[in-house]
C-alpha cells in the first residue's frame, strides 16, 4: 500500500498525519474506537489480543509498508486490538472520511484494499487452522515465542498458558518438561520462566 500513500491526492493529504513511537509504546489500545487507517513508514509494530484470564497472544506483525486499522473502518462497532511499537517506528495515520473520499475517486486503491482484506482473512483462517492441528508441545512453543516477542520472560502462569493453548495441564506440563530439556524454559511450581537462547538452566 506504500505506493498509494506516496501518490495521495493533494487535497486529501491534509488529513494524513505522521506519528512517531518509541519501542514498547502503544500505537492503538485494546477496546478503543478507531476512525483511522495506519501505514508503517519505518520500523515494526505488533498486534496482541488478551482473553479474560489475562493470557495474551501475538496476532500479527507489521513492517514497513504494511497497514492496520482497516477492519474497524469497514466493520462498524468493531473495537481495536492492542498494537505496540516493536521498535522505534514512524506511522502514517489517515482519517476514515479522507480514506473513503479517496476510494470514491480511485478504483485502483479500492481494489487494492479489497484484495488486502481478502488476503488477511485467508491468512488468519489458515493460521488458526494450523494452530489447531499442532501438537500440544508445538502450540506451547508458539505461545511462549509470542510471549517472548512481547517482552515477557516470567515467572509466567502455567494456568494462563494452558488456557491459551487449549490443552489439559498434564499435557502442558509434559510439553514444558520437553522444552526445559532443550534449554528454552525453567519450570517452577505453577510457573514457567523463559530463558535466554543458549541458557542451559532450563534442564535443571
Amino acid at each position: 500500500m506504500r505506493e498509494f500513500f506516496e501518490r495521495m491526492p493533494e487535497d486529501l493529504s491534509g488529513g494524513l498525519h505522521r506519528r512517531t513511537f518509541r519501542k514498547g509504546e502503544p500505537v492503538l489500545l485494546a477496546g478503543e474506537e478507531n476512525r483511522c487507517i495506519y501505514m508503517v513508514e519505518r520500523g515494526t509494530a505488533m498486534a496482541w489480543v488478551a482473553d479474560e484470564s489475562g493470557a495474551t497472544a501475538l496476532v500479527d506483525r507489521y513492517g514497513e509498508g504494511d497497514i492496520f486499522g482497516e477492519l474497524e473502518i469497514f466493520c462498524e462497532g468493531l473495537k481495536t486490538i492492542e498494537v505496540v511499537a516493536a521498535s522505534d517506528c514512524t506511522v502514517l495515520q489517515l482519517d476514515r472520511d479522507d480514506l473513503l473520499a479517496w476510494m470514491e475517486r480511485d478504483f485502483a486503491l479500492t481494489t487494492a484494499l479489497i484484495r488486502h482484506l481478502a488476503q488477511q482473512m485467508r491468512r488468519y483462517a489458515a493460521n488458526a487452522t494450523q494452530l489447531q492441528l499442532l501438537r500440544v508441545k508445538e502450540r506451547v512453543r508458539a505461545c511462549l515465542q509470542s510471549w517472548r516477542e512481547m517482552g515477557r520472560r516470567g515467572p509466567l502462569d502455567k494456568q494462563a498458558l494452558a488456557a491459551q493453548v487449549k490443552a489439559p495441564m498434564r499435557s502442558v506440563n509434559r510439553a514444558l518438561a520437553a522444552l526445559a530439556k532443550e534449554g528454552l524454559v525453567r519450570c517452577g511450581r505453577g510457573t514457567v520462566t523463559l530463558l535466554p537462547p543458549g541458557d542451559e538452566g532450563g534442564a535443571r
